[in-house]
């Protein structure tokens, strides 16, 4: 809960016990293909890409972060959605995302007080971190004092802006010269999807492509054997057939339930979150398909599902999005309905698609996989998913 107010519940999540050392990449699912800075086709058209780089901050290790490109390009080439050569655009966002905070977190709260553990003479990243929990502290109290739809401060101001510029002390010190153990190999992205509420309609079949690319990721990471510290590209042959095994009615019918849920991000007159009804929702949902599962107010929704083999036994594949919505008229939510003819939901007014989609997108990789569905005649194996929903992520802390 909370990203649209300034990644509140990601702060607030506790990332170390949820996904410390448990997980290898993440892909969080809340950047449109037109957003800030997006890059353009040759003849000027929107190019789906990655953001992976927030605030000066990396989002891509030195250990792992190739391999996270290259396995979303080879899923991509799988699907016939990238030209072969062609590269995967990734890019620097000027605004903040649930993704930062997965980033900054992991460095400073995973991998560095291991590190400190084993080599506590390390005075130059004892200084860092110490500055950053020193920051991070403040911020969560001031969080704690104003409403859930307001900022503790602008995001390029003191002391969120100090934060980010500590988390890159803290990076930079973990990937500079330094041999990290595999435990501790994190990467992250933010993957664009071609959406706006101006369109006053979903294209599922956008929604479909970005699920198969996802799936199409998992199926390869979790296939390929460790090779060192080194990373190398599969070699992937373009389907004949691109396509995910889909119930199309199912997508819709789940699309459709959740951007029909209200997810402001006021707190409600019964004190739960505006962002309450939805999280409801996923917990039945997880629920009802036997998913284990986490939820606080506080933060959100974690989950994690792993196939029965373990195959190789790597770690997991964190699939994030923000349960509440600041481009949001409450009343539009109830006018969404199903085009069958154009593969679309219409709505009338503005329903939260940011970030509602990237909730419907993770939902529906859980049931992919439970369900062992193939991604363009490839089906993943040996694979542990994780999802985290975080609240107050447009408000800002």
């Amino acid at each position: 809960i909370g990203e649209e107010s300034g990644q509140k519940g990601a702060i607030r999540a506790p990332l170390p016990r949820l996904c410390g050392s448990r997980v290898r990449h993440a892909l969080v699912l809340d950047r449109m293909t037109r957003g800030a800075r997006a890059p353009k086709g040759p003849k000027n058209e929107p190019t789906r890409h990655v953001v992976s780089t927030y605030k000066k901050v990396p989002l891509l290790d030195a250990a792992c972060g190739e391999e996270l490109v290259s396995r979303l390009e080879d899923s991509m080439r799988l699907l016939q959605l990238l030209p072969a050569g062609a590269r995967l655009p990734c890019i620097e966002s000027p605004n903040c995302a649930d993704a930062l905070e997965l980033r900054g977190r992991w460095d400073a709260e995973v991998v560095a007080p291991q590190i400190l553990q084993e080599c506590p003479q390390d005075a130059a990243l004892a200084q860092v971190v110490s500055e950053y929990d020193s920051i991070t502290a403040k911020i969560r109290k001031l969080m704690d004092t104003i409403p859930a739809e307001d900022r503790v401060c602008s995001m390029n101001k003191a002391p969120r802006y100090t934060r980010y510029e500590a988390m890159l002390k803290v990076h930079e010190l973990l990937n500079k010269g330094r041999r990290l153990d595999q435990r501790y190999w994190f990467s992250c992205v933010n993957l664009s999807y071609d959406y706006s509420e101006d369109f006053k309609c979903v294209g599922l079949n956008e929604i479909e492509e970005t699920i198969a690319i996802v799936l199409g990721f998992i199926a390869l990471y979790s296939s390929q054997a460790f090779r060192g510290e080194a990373t190398l590209a599969t070699s992937v042959v373009p389907s004949p057939v691109a396509v995910v095994e889909f119930d199309k009615g199912s997508l819709a019918d789940l699309a459709l339930r959740v951007l029909s849920i209200p997810n402001p991000q006021k707190v409600q007159g019964d004190g739960r979150p505006g962002e309450a009804a939805l999280m409801d929702f996923i917990c039945d949902w997880l629920r009802a398909r036997g998913i284990s599962h986490d939820a606080d107010p506080s933060w959100g929704v974690h989950a994690v599902l792993s196939a029965a083999d373990p195959g190789l036994g790597k770690p997991g594949v964190l699939l994030g999005a923000h349960l509440d919505s600041d481009v949001l008229d409450v009343d539009a939510c109830s006018s969404l309905r199903l085009d069958r003819e154009a593969n679309a939901l219409r709505h009338e007014g503005r329903v939260g698609q940011d970030c509602k989609l990237g909730v419907v997108m993770a939902l529906a990789v859980l049931e992919s996989l439970r369900l062992g569905k193939t991604v363009a005649g490839l089906k993943p194996t040996g694979w542990t998913v994780h999802v985290l929903f975080t609240i107050g992520e447009e408000s800002g802390q």
